[in-house]
């Protein structure tokens, strides 16, 4: 999915927040955001990257956050979420903070991450640079 115009940039990110950061409390969904955030300024930096410039362009980026794929399971709750839901309000204030600014770097620049009940390929020869909740981080992936 290359853009939605029924979302703001917050909202996006809120919603992959929501979606990827699901079961994890302030400190994952704060985690998640940086990975977002590490992978926008990175993209900037390294302008050769599969990643977009911009937090939503990172979000909707295909094959970057699953559930913004049409054909996944989690794509029609990331659609259609409560506004009222208490975590995606936790998300959705997340989010906003970490679009002004106020979020600080809390996974070592990480721009990849897992939960550790699955073994991605691409992770198997890597160390993780931070473990938070049930996420293992990752830098340096390419």
């Amino acid at each position: 999915m290359q853009s939605d115009d029924r979302f703001s940039e917050a909202d996006i990110v809120a919603r992959t927040l929501y979606a990827e950061a699901e079961g994890e409390g302030l400190l994952g969904v704060e985690a998640v955001v940086s990975v977002i955030l590490n992978r926008a300024a990175a993209a900037k930096e390294y302008p050769g990257t599969v990643w977009g410039k911009t937090p939503a362009e990172v979000c909707l980026r295909p094959f970057q956050f699953g559930c913004w794929n049409p054909k996944s399971p989690s794509f029609q709750r990331v659609m259609h979420l409560n506004p009222s839901d208490p975590f995606y309000r936790l998300c959705r204030r997340t989010a906003g903070r970490a679009l002004r600014g106020f979020i600080s770097d809390s996974v070592n620049g990480a721009t990849h991450f897992h939960r550790k009940d699955v073994s991605p390929a691409w992770a198997r020869r890597l160390i993780p640079v931070a473990e938070i909740g049930r996420l293992l981080f990752y830098r340096e992936v390419f």
